[in-house]
């Protein structure tokens, strides 16, 4: 019988966290950064969802915005994607074709952010700008 060591998996769940929009702007610069490690042959789209409606910019994730909705973000090529689903409650990331390492230095700037945010103990996600710090979206 042989024991073998088994590389352990990215972690999927981030804390619940307070976010302003250039925190999801952040958020999906590294997930692009994610998808283009991979790089298919078509570029890489971003779509954000809220409840049933879709987006691919991020201007118009205000406008669709709801309380107490989560917000799903997707990044994706012709072979990966990656995937985040923003909740009151904490955060789910899954990623689909990424080599270990490029998932996990993504992993560990997500967790950055989400806990620079969680820190202040203010667990809401807040689409909007961080100099007004008004509430928009789920709260």
């Amino acid at each position: 019988m042989t024991i073998r060591t088994r590389e352990p998996s990215v972690p999927t769940h981030l804390p619940p966290s307070r976010l302003f929009l250039d925190d999801v702007q952040e958020i999906v610069a590294i997930l692009k950064e994610l998808a283009e490690t991979e790089p298919g042959e078509a570029g890489v789209s971003v779509t954000f969802s809220v409840g049933n409606q879709d987006c691919d910019d991020i201007a118009d994730l205000r406008r669709i915005m709801q309380r107490n909705r989560p917000v799903e973000i997707q990044v994706a090529n012709d072979k990966n994607y990656t995937w985040m689903d923003i909740r009151l409650t904490g955060s789910l990331w899954k990623s689909s074709g990424y080599a270990g390492e490029n998932a996990w230095s993504a992993y560990h700037k997500l967790e950055t952010i989400f806990k620079d945010e969680s820190a202040a103990g203010l667990p809401r996600l807040y689409v909007g700008t961080p100099g007004r710090r008004r509430p928009c979206g789920v709260t």
